[in-house]
């Protein structure tokens, strides 16, 4: 089979992929969360195999540079980083050593932990196929521009995170002044105060044991945007960010007093 064959036959089967991450998207609300999180896990598998098949059937280069190739930031958080030396130095931006550790090389986790003021981001290279976890972090801008599975956001305080189109589900816990950016499928808040979230999801997002929560509508524009809403299977027309389900207040007819909807003057535009 020729090069030219082969790469569209891999660009079928990602098309195809697509289609059953909207259908995925589109059914959520008659499926439990156990059922979404499977599929989900079986569409990641999916994606993961197909760009491992396809860099496989590559042709080789006839040449490389000395020293290997540049691994990537997320490549680097699949190994363990616990010694001293491993640390990032104070100061420093963006850094693969000051990434969430994890134990096995297949793993689809990366991320960022236990960072003070400091500008974190990851590419959308880097961010293809995998899981994010974000963990005691204070003062940080986190910048993650890129499709990803799912987010996890773990005791942060006064932190900004700007994050692209999540085919699964963002959960958010004990985190305390901080502004959020993010597209979903589904949004989880718990123990969570004075936080805002510029929003879209294709569901009710669930808060519970919150308070001080305000949603904007997502308003984020960067290059590349609108092909990883495609690719996270998000349909831009269904957004539900103004309407939360409160799990500690059941009272139908009148509004909960523990989120809002932002102010438009308050409103700022995300990059």
């Amino acid at each position: 089979m020729e090069e030219s064959e082969r790469q569209a036959h891999f660009d079928k089967l990602v098309v195809l992929v697509q289609s059953m991450q909207k259908i995925l998207t589109d059914s959520t609300q008659f499926l439990s969360p156990y059922s979404i999180e499977s599929a989900q896990d079986t569409i990641g598998q999916l994606k993961g195999t197909i760009e491992q098949r396809r860099a496989s059937v590559a042709p080789k280069k006839k040449f490389a540079f000395k020293g290997g190739k540049k691994k990537t930031a997320c490549e680097v958080a699949d190994k363990q980083v616990s010694s001293a030396s491993d640390k990032c130095p104070e100061g420093s931006s963006s850094s693969a050593k000051s990434l969430s550790a994890y134990d096995t090389v297949d793993s689809m986790w990366c991320g960022f932990k236990d960072q003070t003021n400091k500008t974190l981001s990851l590419s959308a290279a880097e961010l293809l196929g995998k899981r994010v976890n974000l963990s005691n972090l204070t003062g940080c801008t986190i910048r993650l521009h890129g499709a990803t599975q799912a987010i996890t956001a773990d005791n942060l305080s006064d932190c900004t995170v700007s994050c692209g189109p999540v085919s699964g589900s963002v959960f958010v816990d004990k985190c305390a002044r901080c502004q959020v950016s993010v597209a979903c499928q589904q949004l989880r808040v718990h123990g969570t105060s004075d936080t805002t979230f510029y929003l879209h999801v294709t569901s009710r997002a669930i808060i519970e044991d919150c308070h001080g929560v305000q949603t904007a509508p997502f308003s984020a524009v960067y290059q590349g945007l609108d092909e990883q809403f495609t690719e996270a299977g998000l349909d831009r027309a269904r957004n539900s960010w103004n309407d939360l389900d409160d799990f500690d207040w059941l009272a139908s007819d009148v509004a909960s007093p523990n989120w809002s909807v932002l102010d438009i003057s308050k409103r700022h535009n995300w990059n």
